[in-house]
């Protein structure tokens, strides 16, 4: 869905530049249109990401989490155990709806890879965790996308042991997506230390947000780390959002 939505967004923006902020849906959930931004961009300018493991903190309803998956990327989406139910919900419901629209463009006996999808539903209070596997189509060679897990995580060091993905032999991720969540200033410290947690000298984080109120902030912290290194994406498609307001950048380790 969020693949078309750009489409849409592209030839809208080409008479108006008056995009809002965020997209609502007939069920009152609404999509960001920032992450569409970034989206787009690691669609046409990113196609290393495809088979590469790739970490989406702060995820909503897992719209972005989805379009990555379409372009073949292996995504674990993670959200607050309280948002969890929600996201995982979304995303089935997404990639279901992927599925079935793939598979109409294509002519029997054909069908399309649209992944797998590992939800851990666990509350941080239970002793074990509940996991569900939902295999959403066959093997195919003519339509392949990547795979979407779900999973609970806060930020900070005090609340990721509570997480599946500290329990877990987890490989290293190729890279992390941070699509605005940095608009509270309370959270940065807990989300720079998450990213650290996560980073390795080979990681690449992209980066999305709209300029309000002290967001920047968070790139002065991340600066002050002396960690990494900041490139603002100058050259991308805002999608008919204002160009002044809308800011991209392309993070990785400094090398020793």
């Amino acid at each position: 869905m969020v693949l078309e939505i750009i489409e849409k967004l592209k030839v809208s923006s080409k008479a108006s530049n008056a995009t809002q902020d965020f997209i609502e849906f007939d069920d009152g959930t609404m999509l960001w249109n920032a992450s569409l931004v970034l989206l787009n961009y690691i669609c046409e300018h990113e196609d290393s990401l495809k088979g590469k493991r790739v970490l989406e903190l702060g995820s909503g309803l897992g719209h972005l989490a989805v379009g990555l998956c379409r372009v073949g990327a292996l995504v674990t989406c993670t959200e607050r155990p309280k948002e969890l139910i929600d996201l995982t919900a979304s995303v089935q419901k997404q990639l279901s709806d992927v599925r079935l629209k793939l598979e109409q463009q294509m002519t029997a006996p054909e069908t399309c890879t649209a992944s797998s999808i590992r939800i851990h539903s666990k509350n941080y209070d239970c002793p074990s965790d509940q996991e569900t596997s939902q295999h959403l189509a066959s093997s195919s060679t003519s339509c392949s996308m990547g795979s979407v897990d779900a999973v609970a995580l806060e930020w900070g060091e005090e609340a990721f042991c509570r997480s599946p993905l500290a329990r877990e032999e987890v490989a290293p991720f190729d890279a992390i997506i941070l699509a605005e969540v940095v608009y509270n200033t309370s959270y940065h410290q807990d989300l720079l230390w998450t990213i650290q947690k996560f980073s390795h000298p080979d990681i690449v984080i992209y980066s999305v947000m709209v300029d309000r109120p002290f967001s920047f902030m968070f790139f002065a912290q991340l600066h002050d780390l002396g960690l990494y290194d900041v490139e603002p994406i100058t050259e991308y498609d805002s999608l008919g959002m204002d160009k002044n307001m809308v800011h991209m950048h392309r993070i990785t380790m400094k090398k020793k």
